[in-house]
Order: C-alpha cells, then sequence, then structure tokens
C-alpha cells in the first residue's frame, strides 16, 4: 500500500508539473503572438524606427490619432473592460470606417502609443497636441462622439476622471 501511495504521488506530481509548463509555453506563444501583431500593426501603419522623434509625432492619419486618444481616456479609469473594449472596436469601425482587422490593428496601435508616453496622462496631452496639428478643433468631436457611444453600449457613463480628462483635451484643442 506505501509503493501504491508513492507511485500515486510522484504520478500527481509529475502531472502537475507538466501541466505547468504546459500552461508557460501557452503563455510564451501568446506574448509572442501578441508582441507580432504589435509590430505588423506599426510597420502597416507607416511608423518607423527614427531617432529622436516619438511615435505619436510620427502619425499621419488623423484617424489613428483619433483612436489613440480615445483609448488613453478609456485606460484612464483603469483597466477596461472586454464589453467596454468590444464596443471601442465596434465605433472605430463605425465612426472612423476601419474595418473589423484595421481597428483591432488600431487597438493594438493605440496601446503601444499609450505605453511609449509612459502612460495614459501623458499620451492624452501628447496625442490631443498631435491631433489639433492634424485635424484642428474638429479633431475633438469624434473623439467625445466614440468615447460617450462606447459607454452607452455597455450602459455606463465616463468616470470623472474621464470627464476631466475630456475637460482637457477641449482645451488643448480650443474646441468650443
Amino acid at each position: 500500500m506505501p509503493i501504491l501511495l508513492a507511485v500515486l504521488g510522484v504520478a500527481v506530481t509529475a502531472f502537475f508539473y507538466m501541466s505547468r509548463a504546459r500552461n508557460a509555453a501557452n503563455a510564451a506563444s501568446d506574448l509572442i503572438g501578441m508582441a507580432d501583431d504589435l509590430r505588423l500593426a506599426v510597420r502597416r501603419f507607416g511608423f518607423t524606427r527614427k531617432s529622436g522623434t516619438h511615435p505619436v509625432e510620427q502619425i499621419e492619419d488623423a484617424r489613428i490619432a483619433v483612436a489613440a486618444l480615445v483609448k488613453a481616456v478609456i485606460d484612464e479609469a483603469g483597466y477596461p473592460t472586454s464589453e467596454l473594449i468590444l464596443q471601442y472596436v465596434i465605433r472605430l469601425q463605425k465612426d472612423l470606417d476601419f474595418n473589423l482587422t484595421d481597428a483591432e490593428e488600431i487597438k493594438t496601435l493605440a496601446d503601444w502609443l499609450i505605453a511609449s508616453c509612459n502612460g495614459s496622462s501623458p499620451a492624452i496631452t501628447r496625442l490631443a497636441r498631435k491631433l489639433y496639428k492634424l485635424a484642428g478643433s474638429d479633431g475633438y468631436g469624434p473623439v467625445e462622439g466614440i468615447l460617450h457611444s462606447a459607454y452607452a453600449g455597455i450602459g455606463q457613463k465616463p468616470n470623472a476622471k474621464q470627464l476631466d480628462s475630456l475637460a482637457e483635451i477641449r482645451r488643448l484643442m480650443r474646441a468650443k
């Protein structure tokens, strides 16, 4: 009986470590996939590595700046829910005329741009200034529209911090 328990213990321990190793391999594969998605999105939308130039300054399409700015405001509330991210992607498709693949890549690109600014608060300032350079005061309307529509899609409203961020964007973009 003790030998049977010992063999059973060894089998359970081996199964435990094998499943943990398999989970680690799957996590590593997911990380590699995410990095590959980012690399493809960055390349597809024309970003190149230029020394001394911030990635936000390389944005040439106002729609990308709008999408990244909305994502930064969404991130101000903390980690967004999957439902909110889904509504964000849907709004990118409807309001900015992206197809599903482009909208998902823009979301990945927006996350990278926010990370390159060291967080959502600095990203909001930098992206709002860039959007103002690209579209003037008219760029503010889509930002506010997409944000409110995404939250309405999940039956919520932006929180006070996000509304303050919208007010800051409106001020930076000299919108009325």
